[in-house]
């Protein structure tokens, strides 16, 4: 059980670091008809050429502002609000299996809900793809804070595989031990 708590103790470390550390960086260019007119916009329009790097939590402020309340909503539900609940229902089920008990209900909601671990790497991928699409010649690149999120997202999961293997032995203890009875 042990491995389980050092799972999710880096787990949430590592979604911490996941949602202020930059998750995708922007490059913006202009390449029209042959020709590259990026540093030309970038001398006249400096603010509007110049790299950024985005974290999730910047990147829902800047949804939220920009008048996507619906979409940053979402991604702040399944990407901050989600994850959180997740690990402190896993450590709570992992301290109910360590007592001897069954975690009933608090595993299977993860279990549940846990095809919606990754929809915000999701997103980002889908973005990064949209943008690359684009003409104009625009650039946009996943950054580190993405794989540290995802990170944390994987980290979890396999610490509820774990706990949900862990909860199967004591369930057939226990079944086992009523049968003998």
């Amino acid at each position: 059980m042990i491995r389980v708590f050092i799972l999710l103790i880096i787990s949430a470390f590592t979604l911490g670091v996941g949602l202020v550390a930059p998750t995708m960086q922007t490059e913006p260019r202009l390449t029209l008809y042959g020709g590259d007119y990026t540093e030309i916009m970038n001398l006249l329009f400096p603010e509007e050429f110049a790299v950024s790097s985005f974290s999730i939590i910047e990147g829902i402020s800047h949804m939220w502002s920009g008048g996507s309340e619906g979409v940053a909503a979402l991604i702040f539900g399944f990407s901050i609000v989600f994850p959180i609940a997740k690990l402190l229902i896993l450590w709570m089920a992992g301290l109910r299996l360590r007592e001897g008990r069954c975690p009933g209900k608090f595993l299977k909601f993860v279990e549940k809900l846990g095809k919606f671990s990754m929809i915000d790497v999701f997103v980002i991928s889908v973005l990064i793809v949209t943008v690359k699409g684009l003409p104009g010649g625009s650039r946009i690149h996943a950054d580190w804070g993405l794989y540290v999120f995802a990170v944390s997202v994987v980290l979890s999961i396999v610490a509820g595989f774990m706990l949900a293997h862990r909860a199967h032995e004591l369930e057939e203890t226990l079944l086992s031990t009523d049968k003998s009875v």
